[in-house]
């Protein structure tokens, strides 16, 4: 790495804006720069749990047509939430979901039914009348690629007692590892939730 790829990088200490290196990046005719960029962020990110580094690499994969990071070290989902900073009850819904996305506990667009049953079952949490209100909670947070109120709708009315001893009337809710899958899909959720995390 020659030393102006470096340079390029800071102004005195302060590591510069994206926008700036994209362009020297350009100017230069060397874009190998910007996988170096990206690693230095990911580094430093690491180090400080500096969670607007992500959106800083994001950026730069955008800008070349590539989809953000998923499971990057500067990624949201990876970085640990810093102490000081505890999140709030529908940012801790959110991240729920979204750990549970990543370890894809969540297989099905139904399997959000259960998790909107175990809310309205759970004091602290917000109830839902119905799971198009719930969608609509989930989407009004920031929750991309929800499914529809029907697939809910279908899995709700054929979900029976309370939670963790639910038990189903489809046919694949017959077969005891899907109805424990299922229970556990729940399980999953409030645990990640009451981590605050």
């Amino acid at each position: 790495m020659g030393r102006y790829k470096t340079e390029m990088m800071y102004v005195e200490k302060r590591l510069r804006p994206v926008e700036e290196v994209v362009e020297d990046a350009y100017d230069t005719q060397d874009m190998y720069v910007m996988g170096y960029y990206i690693q230095h962020i990911q580094h430093h990110a690491m180090q400080t749990n500096d969670f607007t580094l992500k959106e800083e690499v994001d950026r730069i994969r955008q800008l070349h047509g590539l989809r953000p990071f998923t499971s990057s070290p500067t990624s949201t989902n990876n970085l640990p939430v810093p102490n000081n900073t505890p999140l709030t009850s529908d940012e801790r819904i959110k991240r729920a979901i979204e750990i549970m996305r990543d370890e894809q506990a969540i297989r099905n667009s139904y399997d959000y039914a259960f998790i909107m049953m175990k809310m309205n079952e759970t004091e602290d949490m917000p109830n839902f009348d119905s799971p198009n209100t719930f969608l609509t909670f989930l989407c009004d947070m920031g929750v991309g690629n929800l499914p529809g109120p029907d697939s809910l709708k279908k899995k709700i009315s054929v979900t029976f007692g309370r939670h963790p001893s639910w038990t189903f009337k489809d046919s694949k809710g017959q077969d005891a590892m899907e109805a424990k899958r299922r229970n556990n899909v729940a399980n999953r959720f409030v645990s990640i939730y009451r981590k605050g995390y």
